[in-house]
């Protein structure tokens, strides 16, 4: 994909970027917006109070919207290589174990920070590589670190299909990613 400055962008492709962070930041501020990307365009769902009370998740799913908000918020910090910001994203999985899989990293720990960086590029190497991506259902399993909520992410380029599962647990109140399978 070519890459383009500011200046080089179209008035459509402007218009994109502003209705693709609207939709970043009001999902951030209303849970009843979920965000999905389709080729490369950020779209809006609203459900009214009656649909969410008729629209319990099946066993062994979950709520899929604060997953993809939190996923659509940390790639747009690895793509802007905001790394301090991005660890709070990631569980905590080094050598202490009264932290481990129960705190997210740590960036001004430089050991945390590398793991940052590393995680955050994998991300990158996806969404370079891609002309877009779309979430898939989430399933809920429990084991031994707690209640996993893993997410499947497809990564489009032309008619290939590059699929990821990002694994998340609940961290202090809010959903920090684990695992990337």
């Amino acid at each position: 994909m070519k890459k383009q400055g500011f200046s080089s962008c179209s008035n459509l492709q402007w218009g994109v970027l502003i209705v693709g962070l609207m939709s970043v930041l009001l999902a951030s501020c209303s849970s009843s917006a979920p965000v999905t990307n389709s080729s490369n365009v950020m779209a809006i769902t609203h459900s009214t109070p009656e649909q969410k009370k008729n629209s319990t998740p099946a066993a062994g799913t979950s709520n899929s919207e604060p997953l993809k908000a939190r996923l659509t918020e940390l790639f747009a910090l690895c793509k802007s290589d905001d790394l301090d910001t991005a660890a709070a994203y990631f569980v905590y999985r080094g050598p202490d174990k009264s932290r481990e899989w129960k705190d997210i990293l740590h960036a001004e720990d430089p050991t945390e920070k590398g793991a940052v960086v590393s995680l955050c590029r994998r991300i990158k190497g996806y969404l370079d590589r891609s002309e877009g991506y779309e979430f898939g259902a989430v399933k809920v399993e429990k084991e031994s670190e707690g209640e996993w909520h893993g997410l499947e992410v497809s990564f489009r380029q032309g008619d290939k299909v590059k699929k990821a599962l990002f694994g998340f647990l609940l961290i202090n109140g809010q959903f920090a990613i684990g695992d990337i399978d």
